[in-house]
């Protein structure tokens, strides 16, 4: 929980519209990255360990937005 105590107040001075600025700014930013790489690049070869570039993307990304939603989702119950 540490870790997380530290996110939150890493970004805690930040308003929404600068945290929803900054969330499109880093989509657009990786989206860029992907593209700009083979199928082969992403797929093809083990990059960290026995996973791959694309499947360590999917990692670090999708699994991030997942966690947030359900946090966004319980929040709103409490708050409405």
């Amino acid at each position: 929980m540490a870790t997380l105590g530290k996110f939150y107040a890493d970004y805690q001075h930040l308003d929404w519209h600068e945290l929803l600025t900054g969330l499109a700014a880093t989509n657009l930013r990786l989206v860029e990255t992907i593209s700009s790489r083979t199928n082969d690049e992403l797929y093809g070869h083990p990059w960290y360990g026995k996973w791959t570039k694309g499947r360590m993307v999917q990692f670090n990304t999708s699994s991030p937005y997942a966690n947030a939603r359900v946090r966004i989702r319980k929040w709103l119950k409490v708050v409405s």
